[in-house]
């Protein structure tokens, strides 16, 4: 997560405003696709963010930690034992 006041410019619908560094491209990406977001937070590292889309929907963001990373990881190796046994 990035600090408090480092930001980059993003255009949502007309306007263009400052978005958390860190969460830009996926802000960015979503408002180019259609997806029209209301206000974001990126959590600064102190806790959860978010990405409001402008009919009302909230996006979690939550920090992976090494426990999170790991899970990932036991993920794809059973994904890769399917996957080499002829599963799906």
């Amino acid at each position: 997560m990035c600090a408090h006041g480092q930001t980059e410019i993003v255009k949502v619908g007309d306007r263009e405003i400052p978005i958390d560094a860190c969460i830009a491209p996926i802000v960015r990406a979503l408002n180019e696709g259609g997806v029209e977001t209301a206000m974001s937070c990126c959590g600064h590292g102190e806790g959860d963010g978010f990405i409001m889309l402008a009919d009302g929907r909230i996006l979690a963001i939550r920090p992976v930690g090494a426990f999170a990373a790991e899970g990932f990881q036991a993920m794809a190796e059973r994904f890769d034992n399917l996957r080499i046994r002829g599963g799906r």
